[in-house]
């Protein structure tokens, strides 16, 4: 993966979510953000996380999905503090040593739909 192609995705997609860590097999998460916004959502998720049956099953939410390798998550996460003013790109983690929306959810202080619309405004 290249810059150019991350210069393309921004330029697609309206919003840019790379899933590390967060449990992307339940349908949960695709399915509020299908309820929550008519935008165009990209979700970039590490190939181990989910395979191919999975995307398919996902499909039906009407949010591009795209396995990416290991190395493809470092380069991106890289470039996330090139793009992050663009609040295009999201990274979303359940790795504790950052600070995220994500663990506000799992501390039980906001709901995973109040997560979400943070990140959909």
């Amino acid at each position: 993966m290249e810059a150019k192609t991350i210069e393309g995705y921004i330029s697609q997609y309206d919003r840019i979510f790379v899933l590390e860590n967060i449990d992307c097999t339940s349908e949960s998460f695709f399915r509020l953000i299908s309820l929550q916004t008519e935008r165009k959502i990209l979700t970039l998720v590490l190939g181990q996380r989910l395979d191919k049956t999975d995307v398919f099953r996902l499909k039906k939410y009407k949010i591009d999905i795209q396995l990416i390798s290991s190395e493809e998550y470092c380069f991106i996460k890289n470039l996330y503090y090139m793009y992050e003013f663009s609040e295009c790109i999201h990274v979303l983690t359940d790795n504790i040593q950052y600070g995220s929306l994500v663990n506000y959810v799992t501390n039980g202080l906001l709901t995973k739909e109040e997560a979400l619309n943070a990140f959909l405004k």
